[in-house]
């Protein structure tokens, strides 16, 4: 199998099978809603027709690998969705294992918008997948992949499905135009100058033609023309009229400019003087500007934007201490809410409220549900290792621990059916029900005076000597001890989805979830509290997490010391999730800490172990990939039962030749 270059054919011919065995012959054609059969009289056919289709051997299948005249695929599509797809550039997440045309790193955002296609290989457990161009109807990528392979296309991850809600309702500013306009006067270029000179500057006809010798060059040109459009915006700019949720609309399709125009704002709100933009850009351009305390890797300290972004993220006002108030307050009442806690019309009456309202939608206030998965009849199931990385239906999340050039380890956290998890553990022994788990948001540990996360260093460290029992941790944690399960309805399973991934409250006091997914917000709210009233979840509040990394703890010895460190860091980390395996001798953490305290805490608390009988190894997450978004819809059955079928797992599973059995 191999990617079609630009001289390969997208038109082929075919042979056209009916149910009852008559054979036409026809041309197989792509197009912007994916492939279609004409016959050789032009007539385009209703798939209903005919059942199967083959290449002709006058198809030019010297072309294409692993193609012959005598393989039978199903004419009616399986798949057919719209990505973005690069044959000439390759993305470097890493986090599945090549397929065998290596087509997946070839989708990439920036890449061209293309239709993905699958069609079933009649008496194989295999696919053909084709990809062309919307717009030209080029045809990129034409061969038989495992059937395994296919499924990613259908399993949306989070970041991709939380972008289109984002952008549902975005307003479209026209700000470029403002480099349209008259050219600054020099007193106000003399305030953007404060701390550099630029040799040989002058006036020009426009705003962009006089700013444009302020940027640096080394910014890429998108970059660029948007921090162009940012230094123009800022001779006008003024704490806005409108709400702040209405505010957050503008700007999303220029992500930096947003961020300044928002940071910028804060300076406004706070009476401050903002940062020098200009003199901080022009010494990252030299290789001057101090680095930001915030650690970084090779790749942003080569590249001068970077340097400037984490720079100035220092010097603009730190606004979290505003919205963990009101995340501990939520958290305090246990209130399901489904708006910010500042209303609107408050807002309208104080600069403060209007301030906090501000900082509530610029910090992402949000309630997340801690599923009591065993509730639902469900088993948590955790995996690590370098295999069977291909997301599959009952994925809930993936991520890879350490780097490429380490040799990873790769973790999968499952969700299945006692029935689904007996037919994976008999095939894959290494795939481990979780006995006990559960996640915590301490936003309490933000500490407001320093304005940063607090993290006892020595009291996790410690833990490592300490003795508990799981009915402790279960009495600690107000596990739901239900004797009977709890039978979601479809709708509720979408309201799980979403609680289970965490609900922004600005997006939902704008609707965005209820016009996303069709469901109201009284609806949402009403079926929140009758699932956490029969103990399927557990409600929490926090905020985005800014200046924490994420580091997975690996931890195997005593169960006694097991759970005593588990609970440690449930109850002393800003945000952790624990799965404790094998009757509670093993234990995964995932865990956030402060980027200050990262690498200094990761050797401390090895060392800890190191001097006890547990086994603790420590990684930094380095890639990650969510599929909460619909797990329990996809999951669940139209006659209420769960999805056991593990095929797309199973089938990654490279079993010994026969003389080694």
């Amino acid at each position: 199998m191999a990617r079609a270059a630009d001289t390969k054919p997208n038109e082929l011919s075919v042979k056209l099978y009916r149910k009852s065995g008559e054979v036409k012959r026809a041309i197989l054609h792509y197009r912007k809603d994916g492939p279609y059969i004409k016959m050789d009289n032009r007539d385009e056919i209703q798939e209903s027709e005919y059942m199967a289709f083959s290449f002709s051997e006058s198809s030019q299948l010297d072309f294409y690998d692993c193609m012959d005249s005598k393989q039978l695929f199903v004419v009616t599509p399986e798949v057919s969705v719209v990505l973005n797809y690069d044959p000439d550039e390759s993305s470097s997440f890493e986090m599945y294992p090549p397929s065998t045309g290596g087509w997946l790193p070839h989708v990439v955002e920036s890449g061209y918008e293309s239709v993905f296609t699958i069609q079933n290989l009649i008496d194989k457990d295999r696919k053909l997948l084709s990809i062309a161009n919307t717009i030209s109807n080029e045809l990129y990528f034409l061969g038989i992949v495992q059937s395994y392979e296919s499924a990613i296309l259908l399993m949306n991850r989070d970041l991709t499905v939380l972008e289109n809600i984002l952008y549902s309702d975005s307003i479209e500013e026209p700000v470029f135009d403002l480099l349209k306009e008259k050219s600054p006067s020099w007193s106000t270029l003399s305030k953007l100058l404060t701390g550099v000179t630029v040799p040989n500057l002058v006036i020009g006809e426009t705003m962009g033609d006089t700013l444009d010798q302020l940027v640096p060059r080394s910014f890429s040109p998108d970059i660029r023309k948007q921090v162009l459009a940012f230094l123009a915006w800022l001779e006008s700019a003024k704490i806005p009229d409108e709400d702040p949720i209405d505010f957050a609309k503008k700007y999303r399709s220029v992500g930096v400019f947003q961020q300044l125009a928002r940071r910028h704002l804060q300076c406004l709100l706070d009476d401050i003087e903002p940062p020098k933009y200009v003199r901080v850009m022009h010494l990252a351009d030299k290789g001057q500007l101090e680095l930001a305390k915030r650690p970084q890797s090779e790749v942003v300290e080569s590249d001068p934007w970077s340097l400037v972004e984490f720079k100035l993220a220092e010097m603009f006002p730190d606004w979290t201490y505003r919205v963990v108030k009101y995340a501990m307050d939520l958290q305090a009442n246990g209130e399901i809410s489904t708006k910010l806690p500042i209303s609107k019309e408050d807002a309208k009456k104080s600069r403060i409220a209007w301030s906090d309202r501000f900082a509530l939608v610029n910090h992402g206030l949000f309630m997340r549900g801690h599923v009591h998965k065993t509730v639902l009849g469900l088993i948590p199931v955790v995996y690590i290792g370098a295999a069977h990385r291909w997301p599959h239906k009952h994925l809930e999340w993936s991520a890879r621990l350490g780097y490429a050039m380490e040799k990873p380890y790769y973790i999968q956290v499952l969700v299945m059916p006692p029935s689904a998890y007996e037919q994976t553990c008999r095939v894959i022994p290494n795939f481990h029900k979780v006995d006990w788990e559960f996640s915590t948001l301490n936003a309490n540990l933000f500490n407001i005076e320093k304005r940063r996360w607090r993290l006892n260093t020595a009291l996790l460290a410690n833990s490592v000597h300490g003795r508990k029992s799981l009915k402790q941790l279960e009495n600690e944690f107000h596990c739901s001890k239900k004797e009977h399960y709890y039978h979601l309805s479809t709708q509720q399973a979408r309201v799980l989805d979403l609680i289970s991934w965490g609900m922004y409250l600005s997006n939902l006091e704008s609707n965005l979830y209820a016009n996303y997914y069709d469901i109201d917000n009284s609806i949402i709210k009403q079926e929140l509290e009758t699932m956490a009233a029969n103990g399927v979840f557990s409600l929490q509040y926090f905020l985005i997490m800014a200046n924490l990394r994420s580091l997975c703890l690996m931890v195997d010895g005593p169960p006694q010391n097991v759970y005593s460190i588990s609970r440690a860091f449930l109850k002393h980390a800003p945000s952790t999730q624990v799965r404790i395996t094998n009757a509670g001798h093993s234990s995964v953490i995932v865990s956030r800490i402060p980027d200050d305290d990262f690498f200094s805490f990761a050797s401390t608390i090895t060392e800890a172990a190191d001097e006890t009988d547990i086994s603790l190894r420590a990684f930094q997450i380095s890639a990650y990939a969510g599929y909460r978004n619909n797990l329990y819809s996809r999951l669940l059955m139209n006659d209420g039962s769960w999805d056991d079928d593990v095929s797309g797992l199973l089938s990654q599973v490279r079993l010994p030749p026969k003389s080694e059995l």
